[in-house]
């Protein structure tokens, strides 16, 4: 099991949930499904339209099982908001925080899902504050549109559904997150974002089921957001 850290950004942690203790949450899931209610999308947490959540709150079984872990693999980091997630659509470029200080997303797959198909890339790009993805997005394809392709990400990986190819091949990916049910991903939230696009190799499938975290830690400084 590796060790984060706060200025590697992106870290896979291998093996962190046993298939037991992901049977619990995901047997959780289904009774919050009918218990409580998903998650308001005008909630300031709630960056993925093309999703159902429903949260893990505070002083429940399942928030401090994930509390619990996550102070084992990111000693010193706070839960903010938790949930379940039913994924639809494949997200787009998007970062889950506007600048302020350092916090990871943290990302635990609940089911088994082919790593070759189903992946979280990170891209090496930090937002700042009194910023969003329209106004990151549009002013990397300003800066990029007459640079030379660097890389072939969009070759590589399924991402016709993100549009702003110019910004995903002039831009260094930080890792990519393979969703393979017992590992997780934990990067720092700030950082720009999407899935492939898992649609195209499993049209069959209705959604994806996973946990999403963003944690904070008090004691942090945080990371110089020029990039």
């Amino acid at each position: 099991m590796r060790t984060f850290l706060n200025n590697s950004m992106f870290q896979i942690f291998e093996n962190a949930w046993t298939k037991l203790e992901l049977a619990w949450f995901y047997q959780d899931m289904q009774k919050a499904k009918h218990s409580i209610e998903k998650q308001n999308s005008s909630d300031p947490n709630y960056r993925d339209p093309n999703s159902l959540r429903w949260k893990c709150e505070k002083g429940t079984d399942a928030r401090n099982r994930l509390q619990e872990k996550i102070s084992q693999l990111l000693p010193g980091h706070r839960i903010d908001f938790a949930a379940y997630v039913e994924q639809y659509k494949p997200n787009k470029l998007h970062c889950d925080s506007y600048g302020g200080p350092f916090g990871v997303t943290g990302i635990i797959p609940l089911l088994e899902y082919n790593g070759d198909t189903d992946q979280t890339l990170v891209f090496d790009h930090l937002s700042t504050e009194a910023t969003n993805t329209e106004s990151i997005l549009i002013r990397l394809r300003q800066s990029t549109k007459n640079c030379a392709t660097k890389f072939r990400h969009t070759h590589n990986y399924n991402l016709d559904h993100c549009g702003y190819e110019s910004v995903i091949n002039a831009t260094a990916l930080m890792g990519v997150f393979p969703y393979r049910q017992g590992d997780m991903a934990a990067f720092d939230k700030r950082l720009l974002h999407c899935s492939n696009n898992w649609k195209t190799t499993d049209p069959k499938r209705l959604h994806k089921d996973f946990i999403i975290i963003h944690t904070s830690h008090p004691s942090s400084p945080g990371l110089s957001p020029q990039r």
